[in-house]
């Protein structure tokens, strides 16, 4: 199967199991809104 995603990563990955994470819904209002939690946390990202 073709992954527009893997640029040459193809074997470090190769027979890893890869999972879909799915964020909660305040971390998109906060990056939406920018809000203090997103500035917080963008200072140590």
């Amino acid at each position: 199967m073709s992954d527009w995603r893997l640029n040459g990563q193809e074997e470090y990955l190769s027979n890893k199991t890869l999972y879909k994470i799915t964020f909660p819904a305040f971390w998109e209002t906060a990056y939406k809104d920018k809000n203090a939690f997103f500035q917080k946390i963008e200072r140590y990202a």
